[in-house]
């Protein structure tokens, strides 16, 4: 395999912004952004993961950025060279390149499939809660009016970068396999220590 190309790579500017999540969320469910491309895996996050991710937004830590994909740009052709009309019946106008599991859990956290510590919240913020072995959990969907706002609309929030300029699918997956090749994964090991370091242990 050759890494030349025949021309120089053009630098693309991603325009990075924030959006809520439950925006993005609502995209996926009317069949605006395309979670399942055919380069992307399915849903991998346990449920530790996800809380992970409530968890970080509470705390205001940076989650990474979602890679969208404009499949309405000029250049962009489906896999016969057509060039596709995007409409709720045909495909969608974005395809999710890098954040698939992160948008997945906002889905099921505001659709109340799970659950976080109830301590994790002010006590005037819930409504409801659920008994657990670790105590006293709340669903999104147990939270009080002015609870859920305060987390939609104030802290559950991801940096968007758009890639406008992908003639389709194949590139694509090529700016999926640069995100996600660009380094090495942490390994078991690596997160344990880190744990340790954590819990002062």
């Amino acid at each position: 395999m050759t890494r030349q190309r025949p021309k120089p790579i053009e630098h693309t500017n991603f325009n990075p912004t924030f959006r809520r999540a439950s925006e993005l969320a609502k995209d996926v469910k009317r069949g605006h952004l395309d979670l399942h491309p055919p380069y992307q895996r399915g849903s991998v996050w346990d449920d530790q993961q996800r809380m992970n991710l409530i968890e970080s937004w509470l705390f205001g830590v940076p989650t990474g950025p979602i890679v969208l994909v404009d499949r309405c740009n000029a250049q962009w052709r489906t896999e016969d060279g057509k060039r596709p009309l995007h409409d709720d019946v045909d495909v969608a106008m974005w395809g999710c390149a890098d954040g698939q599991q992160r948008i997945t859990t906002a889905i099921a956290w505001f659709d109340g499939e799970f659950a976080v510590p109830a301590s994790w919240f002010a006590p005037d913020l819930i409504e409801t809660t659920e008994d657990t072995e670790d105590g006293p959990y709340v669903r999104f969907t147990g939270l009080t009016k002015q609870g859920q706002l305060k987390f939609d609309l104030g802290q559950a929030q991801f940096q968007v970068s758009e890639d406008r300029t992908c003639t389709g699918i194949a590139d694509e997956a090529r700016t999926y396999l640069l995100i996600n090749t660009a380094g090495t994964a942490q390994t078991a090991d690596d997160l344990d220590n880190a744990r340790r370091v954590a819990e002062g242990s």
